[in-house]
């Protein structure tokens, strides 16, 4: 009835919540609020005021240097997969999953624990995006070595003319025997 009557709330609601579902760090925990912790303690003293659930600057890095490798290699998953048309009925598969998750808890109130269930779809897509960044990577690197090896023959040929023969033997022009 809100969604009627305020579809404007309805949307800024909808957009804060799709985001705070895909926040990289800690957030929402109940027991992360001081004031909260500190009641709960005047009232009983057997609950501690400090957990590990409390936002600390290693808990945040953690958390951090953990997620956000997975989120990028997810994206590179997904964008390699967009452009591999065998591929795309999964990419379909897996981002529909995702996105149900992510729409219906925007919905209502997102918090980063309703993104456990489908961890394993975003851990599929971070191994294909890693799994084919390496294979770019290997590709790149054994580019590189055959241009530089084109570039040392190349010099070694230059080396070898007549007209840039030195009356000293020179040893560049020489390969190792294996």
């Amino acid at each position: 009835q809100n969604l009627l009557k305020q579809p404007g709330a309805f949307a800024d609601h909808f957009q804060r919540e799709f985001v705070n579902f895909w926040k990289v760090g800690l957030h929402r925990i109940t027991m992360d609020w001081p004031s909260y912790r500190e009641a709960l303690h005047k009232r009983d003293s057997r609950i501690v005021q400090n957990t590990i659930f409390t936002s600390t600057g290693l808990i945040n890095t953690v958390n951090i240097l953990t997620t956000a490798p997975l989120f990028l290699f997810a994206i590179i998953g997904t964008a390699v997969m967009l452009f591999e048309h065998e591929r795309r009925r999964y990419l379909a598969l897996l981002w529909t999953t995702i996105l149900s998750f992510a729409v219906v808890y925007a919905i209502f109130h997102a918090k980063t624990r309703y993104r456990i269930p489908i961890e394993p779809y975003i851990v599929i897509l971070s191994a294909y995006g890693m799994w084919k960044s390496w294979g770019a990577m290997k590709w790149g690197l054994r580019k590189f070595e055959v241009r530089n090896l084109q570039t040392l023959d190349g010099q070694r040929e230059q080396l070898t003319e007549p007209s840039t023969l030195s009356s000293q033997p020179s040893t560049l022009n020489s390969r190792p025997e294996l």
